[in-house]
């Protein structure tokens, strides 16, 4: 586990062999935004990071190559910002009303619009930034409650 990142957005990366037993506690501070990335995660790993990071505020599993499953997601309840990808190859679906009302930010690596049902639970949340790539919905009328 490490910081990395600009010095002016740093993020806390959680690797698969991160020890979780022994933490820097400026990195419980929800200072920085942690990262999963790569592969090599296990659900008992998961299970400990949702334990340890329990009031995280932003999350970003962008290019997670784990087990295609990333429902951890929801586990997250004060979560503020998310980078989560949707390809096309993975059975994961996001389900936008399971997203806490807290999310502010939202990343979306589409590539199967798919991947993504309910989106617009998304006008009751407190979402300000949305980013989607590769998203080709022509209709945008259910994000219309969104500021």
């Amino acid at each position: 586990m490490y910081l990395s990142g600009l010095s002016s957005n740093p993020y806390l990366m959680v690797d698969s062999d991160s020890d979780l037993n022994d933490i820097n506690p400026e990195f419980l501070e929800n200072k920085y935004t942690v990262r999963l990335a790569w592969s090599g995660y296990n659900q008992v790993f998961i299970d400990q990071v949702i334990t340890i990071f329990n009031d995280l505020k932003h999350l970003d599993v962008g290019n997670y190559l784990g087990d295609p499953d990333i429902s951890f997601v929801y586990n997250f309840a004060k979560l503020e910002g998310l980078v989560i990808p949707l390809f096309s190859d993975t059975d994961f679906i996001l389900d936008c009303a399971k997203l806490p009302k807290s999310i502010y930010s939202l990343n979306l690596a589409v590539w199967s619009k798919k991947h993504i049902i309910n989106i617009e639970a998304l006008n009751d949340t407190d979402l300000r930034v949305l980013y989607v790539a590769d998203f080709d919905e022509k209709d945008l009328t259910k994000l219309s409650g969104l500021s």
